[in-house]
C-alpha cells in the first residue's frame, strides 16, 4: 500500500498539466506497473483518457486504497473492474480526471 500512496503522491506533487494528463496518466499506469502494481490495462492499452485503473485484489480492495490514499490528499475512488472480485470491497481503484471535469 505504501508503494501506491508514493507514486500517486510524486505525479500529485509534480503537477501534471490537464493538458498532458492521458500522457501522464498513461505514464502513471506504467509506473505503477513497474513498481508491482497492477495497473488495469485492456487490449488498447492501460488508458485513453484522464483517467486509469488499478486492481487492487492484492492491496485490500479499491475503497480501502482509496481511504490510505486520502489521508495524503490524493482523492480517489474504489471501482469494479471486469477481474476476479475483493471479498466485501471493489476490485479497483480509479485515479484521474472525468471527462466532463475538464
Amino acid at each position: 500500500m505504501d508503494a501506491i500512496v508514493q507514486t500517486f503522491g510524486q505525479a500529485s506533487l509534480h503537477g501534471i498539466s490537464i493538458s498532458s494528463r492521458v500522457q501522464g496518466e498513461a505514464a502513471l499506469a506504467v509506473a505503477l506497473a513497474a513498481g508491482g502494481i497492477p495497473a488495469f490495462a485492456t487490449s488498447q492499452g492501460y488508458t485513453g483518457s484522464r483517467q486509469l485503473a488499478v486492481e487492487t485484489a492484492a492491496i485490500g480492495g479499491g475503497q480501502a486504497v482509496a481511504k490510505q490514499l486520502r489521508k495524503v490528499n490524493i482523492l480517489a475512488c474504489g471501482i469494479g473492474l471486469p477481474v476476479a472480485p475483493v471479498e466485501k470491497d471493489v476490485n479497483g481503484l480509479r485515479s484521474g480526471t472525468p471527462e466532463p471535469c475538464r
